[in-house]
């Protein structure tokens, strides 16, 4: 055992245990919209699925290009590219899935979502009950950022009133319905519902009996393609990171004890 005047942080993902060794909806987006579609090697692999999603869109310049695809193109954003034929303008979104969800769920900002069913609506209680059936991690879809919801209605089509979760930082966004308030949250992509009738996108607090639309949301588990993607953007920022079998190793200004294994390891990676 030997100390160094550095921290070296390894993150392991040797506890991923995962059925599929690819992501399915960047593989069916692709089919659909993209174009020179490479599927990693393998389920332990540091690099995921990656395609290149081709959009006919014009963008001003590449700032707004990143910003459109980190909408409409919601995983691991590598780059962009901005391309013209003839008269028509394109916008080219390179991503990267390095999480896997499983068959049926579309994968959108580290997060896997998926509607049940499409046709039935369904009481928060029932939503919740809906959710576990899907997959025993899943539970109501989550407003991790106010961008979400128009991800949420480019991919899943026909949505018009779903349940939701979110933090207290969105109750200044709650507007009244004045016939069913309750403290039951929702999103009303559509205003109209037969029970009640808002502005549309309206984020609404209602009664847990009213039945709306379900879509389901679970984190899925690490993998040594997100371990290196996330080691990446910390060598944007800070020290650049080495990559092991196990994981990545992160370095900062303290001290670490370990084996003359990893030692050698980390020498090589800051000559």
């Amino acid at each position: 055992m030997k100390n160094l005047l550095l921290l070296l942080i390894l993150v392991s993902s040797t506890t991923v245990t995962i059925g599929q060794d690819f992501d399915e909806s960047l593989q069916r987006a692709c089919e659909v919209m993209g174009d020179h579609y490479k599927k990693r090697e393998h389920r332990k692999s540091v690099e995921g699925d990656k395609c290149e999603l081709k959009f006919k869109v014009a963008t001003r310049d590449d700032e707004d290009a990143r910003q459109f695809c980190e909408l409409n193109a919601p995983w691991r954003l590598i780059k962009v590219e901005r391309t013209q034929d003839a008269d028509r303008h394109f916008t080219i979104c390179h991503v990267e899935a390095t999480l896997m969800c499983q068959p049926g769920w579309v994968q959108m900002f580290g997060h896997c979502f998926k509607m049940p069913n499409k046709k039935k609506v369904a009481t928060r209680e029932e939503a919740v009950n809906m959710c576990k059936e899907a997959h025993p991690d899943a539970d109501i879809a989550f407003m991790h950022h106010r961008y979400i919801v128009g991800v949420w209605k480019n991919y899943f089509r026909g949505l018009k009133q779903i349940w939701v979760r979110a933090t207290e930082s969105w109750d200044k966004y709650i507007q009244k319905t004045d016939t069913v308030d309750g403290d039951s949250l929702a999103l009303a992509f559509s205003g109209k519902h037969f029970r009640f009738s808002v502005f549309y996108n309206s984020l609404i607090k209602i009664l847990p009996d009213i039945r709306l639309q379900v879509l389901c949301e679970y984190k899925p588990p690490i993998t040594n393609a997100e371990i290196n993607f996330l080691g990446k953007r910390y060598s944007e920022i800070y020290y650049p990171v080495v990559t092991v079998k196990t994981g990545i190793l992160v370095r900062s200004a303290s001290s670490y004890t370990g084996s003359a294994d990893i030692l050698d390891i980390c020498k090589v990676g800051v000559v």
